[in-house]
């Protein structure tokens, strides 16, 4: 069964808004993370715009959210730029591949928790990442956003509410993200970049 969590653009901002004026969580910081298919299908590039990278060591798409911060991730595929979904009635605007799927875990690959990789092979280990970051993942598979590919989209965002105790000292996650292509199902991408959250004083 698939599982669709939805962040809109309208959605996300009510959201932020009402984070804001709870005055519970702090800032409001926009982390823009590009992610471009690397060959025919396999792996996604990740870029990261200036002042989103992790603090060392630093890893490839490795995200760093301050104290006291909300992170706003918004994941774009590299492609058309006005292209949001696979099908529209303007050929201008239509995307040739978008994001179907987004995991979490806690686990480290490996068992270090400042390794570059996740293991997402059985759900989330611990509670904090739902509780005080992204309450919308399932705990027990890890999964945050799963659509078929005619629902899928080029451009979206999430929020990570980043907002357990400070004295935990900071809590290091792993983000899974495959895109698809919009003429063939068949052929995807992947990539799986570490996030640090500071947390809330």
């Amino acid at each position: 069964m698939r599982q669709q969590v939805r962040f809109t653009i309208a959605g996300t901002l009510g959201l932020l808004l009402s984070l804001v004026a709870s005055q519970a969580f702090g800032v409001v910081k926009d982390y823009e993370i590009l992610l471009t298919p690397q060959g025919q299908s396999g792996t996604l590039g990740v870029n990261l715009a200036f002042g989103g990278s992790c603090w060392l060591p630093v890893h490839n798409g490795c995200v760093g959210f301050d104290i006291d911060t909300v992170g706003v991730m918004s994941l774009r595929v590299a492609g058309n730029p006005n292209g949001l979904t696979c099908t529209h009635p303007d050929p201008s605007k239509v995307a040739h591949r978008v994001i179907t799927k987004i995991e979490l875990t806690d686990v480290p690959l490996g068992g270090s928790p400042t390794s570059a990789k996740g293991d997402f092979s059985g759900g989330l280990a611990d509670t904090w990442l739902k509780t005080f970051a992204f309450p919308s993942v399932n705990q027990s598979t890890g999964v945050l956003y799963d659509v078929p590919v005619n629902e899928g989209l080029a451009r979206m965002t999430v929020v990570n509410l980043n907002s357990h105790p400070e004295v935990w000292g900071t809590k290091p996650f792993w983000y899974k993200v495959t895109v698809t292509r919009c003429s063939d199902p068949t052929d995807t991408w992947e990539t799986d970049p570490r996030g640090d959250n500071k947390g809330t004083n």
